[in-house]
């Protein structure tokens, strides 16, 4: 016979011989001692890499966005997320204010307990937006447009940009 062919013998011993070294191991994994199981944090912090920001549709999103510029002395700071740039903001797939909430989700009217806008470190210019998963579900999926805009009494400065991807969910769950 070739060397590349394999004899339905050898195959059956190979077969039998896993199965005999497995037969153990379910007995084992229950008969062992104490075990630990671990639960992952609350939220997952979403990284801004190269100005994008990917979040799966759904989940709970806490977004770190770190290094704005001084942020010290802001009146109002928005995080807006938008198909065009040139939207209106009442269109927005998504906008919040630091002291107002959530503004808008999706073009229309958000519920403002549904998001917040916290600056964490105004001298760095670091801030953290928490989204309801209720809320993120209801976006569309694809690549968007978000920035970071802060006002100083009587003038507003875009302090970031970039692309926001919403990416999908395999489980649609919520609550």
């Amino acid at each position: 016979a070739p060397a590349n062919e394999v004899s339905v013998a050898a195959v059956q011993s190979t077969a039998d011989d896993i199965e005999t070294a497995v037969a153990g191991v379910p007995t084992a994994v229950w008969a062992f001692g104490q075990r630990t199981t671990t639960t992952p944090a609350a939220s997952v912090t979403a990284a801004v890499e190269d100005g994008k920001i990917t979040r799966p549709r759904g989940d709970t999103w806490t977004i770190a966005i770190t290094g704005l510029g001084s942020l010290t002395d802001n009146t109002k700071v928005w995080f807006t997320v938008k198909s065009s740039p040139e939207d209106a903001d009442s269109d927005a797939l998504l906008q919040i204010e630091k002291t107002a909430g959530l503004v808008y989700l999706n073009g229309t009217n958000g519920t403002s307990t549904d998001a917040t806008l916290t600056v964490t470190d105004a001298a760095a210019g670091n801030i953290t937006i928490v989204v309801k998963p209720a809320s993120t579900a209801l976006l569309p999926l694809g690549t968007w447009y978000y920035d970071v805009q802060a006002l100083f009494t009587t003038v507003v400065t875009t302090v970031g940009a970039g692309r926001f991807v919403v990416s999908s969910d395999i489980t649609r769950a919520t609550a």
